[in-house]
């Protein structure tokens, strides 16, 4: 998953992946941090609950991350509306 929108997802202070996990019943992994001095413009995110819970989080991870690409649009003077 892209940095970016991993930040979306994760939310501030976490809000937005903990809620998408109760939501789901899925829980979500996300690779530790790189070693100091790398970089890295991805990363994994693991996926772990029963097909349904899977299915959910994906949905409502890429809901939150069209949202936030809407709401960027509309700051910069885009068409939210899409």
């Amino acid at each position: 998953m892209l940095l970016l929108s991993l930040l979306t997802v994760i939310g501030s202070k976490g809000e937005s992946i903990t809620q998408i996990q109760a939501q789901s019943g899925c829980r979500i992994q996300i690779a530790p941090d790189p070693p100091p001095g790398q970089t890295v413009q991805e990363r994994h995110v693991s996926l772990n609950g029963t097909k349904d819970s899977i299915a959910k989080a994906k949905e409502l991870i890429n809901k939150c991350i069209t949202e936030a690409g809407h709401a960027a649009n509309a700051g910069m003077g885009g068409d939210a509306a899409g």
